[in-house]
């Protein structure tokens, strides 16, 4: 028998009107939807519980991906009566003139009576389904860093209110440590209601590229030099790229590297400007460091893959995506020996503590020096890639819905 499975979609709206949104938890979203749609064991719904102003974006990604007919007449929405009640005309006019269809944004009970399970990727579980008492319902928790971390982060508020959320209902965490914090930080949860599912990287945009013409354009577009350290990440404080910033500049001006650079990948994000800061700072060095901003997906192997090698200092994770994108590539990588990155990275990186610039600085060093330790990395990180894909993800998904219901 099917699951009759709702799936929230709300970060595809945010994601059509933000290009840079297109990130970590877009692409997860994405791959885990595009794999559902092919399960012969879901009757997939599709749900939106995100604000008003973005289901017109939402419904132009249903209709340029391709899954409008998954729509049946109208997209969810679930809009408190507190609110389109007896203002609901004047909200009328003003969807109206937002260019929002109304039709698309009711409240449809009929769909969540038809439901066995609502789950939700990212957003909180929404405090009215909790009145469909045969609604099963789960969210996935990516990381309470936030809450354990308040200094690292700027979504204090909104992890509270996520994990609020959850009461009885199911928690799908993406790593064995972010259950762990999960746990521990709030007790009233219970653990059987809690699994876990390792993330994955998408083998059509993470795979080895020796496509030199490729990389012409690419070092055209982003002014990329011929050799380089890479980093991939949102430009905040967590990623800890001011060290990594520094042990390069030490690691360069003591051994004396003429030839080498350092390319950092990502938007900008919260508390950016010391990043910036600590390139300022870098005197004569500052020209050899890089940054991109936001690429195109469709780039990013090349980028990883013509890379010297790859560092991700993080001071703290909830699963880690890019150093598995730069295992998948074939890059020799370097990564926080903390959180749930050991989890992620087996034996296939090299691993450091990052608050140790010592031991960031002798990583870049064997790694420059020694060809033997990069390519054994190389091959070691390519194989540990392998261990995780969107199709074991998608079947421990099943598993796990199956449990809930049962």
């Amino acid at each position: 028998m099917k699951i009759n499975l709702m799936y929230d979609i709300s970060v595809f709206g945010v994601a059509m009107s933000h290009m840079t949104s297109r990130t970590g938890i877009y692409r997860v979203v994405m791959e885990l939807l595009n794999e559902l749609q092919k399960s012969e064991e879901i009757n997939l719904l599709l749900a939106n519980t995100a604000e008003p102003v973005y289901l017109k974006k939402t419904k132009e990604f249903l209709i340029e991906n391709g899954y409008e007919q998954r729509l049946n007449n109208k997209l969810v929405y679930n809009l408190p009566n507190k609110i389109f009640g007896r203002g609901k005309r004047i909200l009328r006019n003003l969807y109206s003139l937002l260019g929002i269809d109304l039709e698309l944004i009711e409240y449809d009970t009929e769909a969540f009576r038809k439901a066995d399970i609502f789950h939700t990727p990212f957003y909180k579980i929404p405090n009215d389904l909790k009145n469909f008492s045969k609604l099963k319902r789960c969210i996935t928790i990516h990381d309470i860093i936030p809450v354990l971390y308040p200094n690292l982060h700027n979504k204090l508020l909104e992890t509270k209110e996520i994990i609020s959320s959850i009461g009885n209902d199911y928690a799908i965490c993406v790593s064995e440590n972010t259950k762990n914090d999960l746990l521990n930080y709030d007790g009233n949860i219970d653990p059987n209601n809690v699994f876990v599912c390792h993330l994955a990287a998408d083998s059509d945009k993470f795979y080895p590229s020796a496509d030199s013409e490729k990389f012409k354009e690419v070092q055209n577009r982003y002014g990329l030099p011929e050799n380089y350290f890479l980093s991939l990440c949102t430009l905040e404080p967590r990623k800890n790229l001011e060290r990594l910033i520094r042990c390069f500049n030490k690691f360069v001006l003591e051994h004396h590297i003429n030839d080498l650079s350092l390319v950092l990948v990502g938007t900008k994000g919260w508390q950016f400007e010391k990043i910036f800061e600590e390139i300022n700072c870098s005197k004569n060095l500052k020209d050899r460091i890089i940054t991109t901003g936001w690429v195109f997906d469709e780039d990013l192997a090349s980028i990883y893959s013509h890379a010297h090698s790859f560092y991700y200092i993080s001071k703290y994770e909830g699963f880690g995506l890019p150093p598995l994108e730069a295992m998948q590539c074939g890059v020799a990588t370097v990564t926080s020996n903390t959180s749930s990155l050991p989890e992620v990275v087996g034996n296939g990186a090299k691993m450091v503590d990052p608050e140790n610039n010592d031991q960031i600085c002798d990583a870049m060093y064997k790694l420059y020096t020694d060809s033997a330790l990069k390519n054994e990395l190389e091959t070691k990180g390519l194989k540990q890639s392998e261990k995780f894909s969107w199709c074991k993800t998608t079947e421990r998904h099943l598993d796990i819905y199956q449990s809930i219901i049962r």
